[in-house]
């Protein structure tokens, strides 16, 4: 399993990172939707069978049916493609509007599809919940990708993201219980996480997020700023991480998907991107405007 986690990770890391890189506004706008789209596709399939369930009282089979949830995907597609587009191609303004039209429309489309108010509830918060989680941290990723040249912050949000994730997982595996002892960080979401891992993956993620900033020549700001931005993200991007554990408690499956060997689903692997991303994106932006 680790073995094949690992092959994962080294064949699809440069791949991901070089589509950033190389790529035109033009294919980075198609590219994060595909990545947003994944994420919704995920994300409604593990959300909406749970809120038709425990809220609706459907039965299980039923509300995960494929061909119901293929609609539900579809219509949350469009929606993604609608908000990020606008986005991506209009003003601020422009953008906005058409954001809370959609996800107000969302919830009208929710509830109107339903046969009774359960399951209304059940649908609508479903899928604006799977919506939100599966659009706007990748906006925040593009605002990111348009701030330097070669998507340079992306790069930043990956490595502190990614080294988190690798001393979590090695911090905890080898450190807790055998260094440090067992100081469980969440029990009731995430059995296996300790504090030990993840104050390995915190200073990791530090360290990467400094030898990052040297190599574009302090372009992201002071080593102070970055130290910043890498605890605060690092924070978050393990926020991230239990958030995406407590839906799938919910929803009592075990991965999001079957997409990447070794790692289960698309969103168990960027889960601590949708939360990093947006923490950098704030500490940058308000950092700018104080002049730090």
């Amino acid at each position: 399993m680790l073995t094949t986690r690992i092959i994962s990770s080294l064949i699809l890391g440069p791949l991901v990172l070089s589509a950033f890189i190389f790529g035109t506004q033009e294919f980075m706008v198609a590219w994060l939707m595909l990545l947003a789209g994944i994420s919704i596709y995920e994300a409604v399939g593990i959300l909406l069978p749970a809120f038709e369930h425990q809220i609706g009282e459907v039965a299980l089979a039923e509300a995960s049916k494929k061909s119901h949830l293929l609609k539900i995907r579809l219509f949350c597609f469009a929606m993604m493609v609608a908000i990020f587009g606008s986005h991506a191609l209009w003003s601020t303004s422009g953008s906005f509007g058409v954001l809370v039209f959609v996800l107000l429309f969302t919830l009208a489309a929710g509830v109107l599809s339903a046969g009774d108010v359960k399951l209304a509830a059940g649908r609508s918060f479903g899928m604006f919940v799977a919506l939100i989680y599966g659009t706007l941290p990748w906006m925040i990723v593009w605002e990111l990708s348009l701030k330097a040249e070669h998507s340079a912050w992306i790069l930043l949000v990956a490595g502190i993201t990614w080294l988190n994730d690798i001393g979590g997982y090695f911090g905890g595996r080898f450190g807790g219980g055998k260094i440090f002892g067992t100081r469980k960080l969440a029990p009731s979401i995430s059995p296996k996480k300790t504090w030990e891992g993840a104050l390995t993956g915190m200073i990791l993620g530090v360290i990467a997020a400094i030898i990052v900033n040297n190599s574009f020549n302090q372009s992201f700001g002071s080593t102070a700023m970055v130290v910043c931005m890498a605890v605060f993200g690092g924070v978050f991007s393990q926020v991230g991480d239990l958030v995406e554990s407590t839906m799938k408690r919910f929803a009592g499956v075990k991965d999001s998907g079957r997409i990447i060997p070794g790692h289960g689903g698309f969103l168990d692997r960027v889960d601590g991107i949708l939360f990093c991303a947006p923490m950098v994106w704030l500490i940058a932006f308000y950092g700018e405007l104080m002049g730090l």
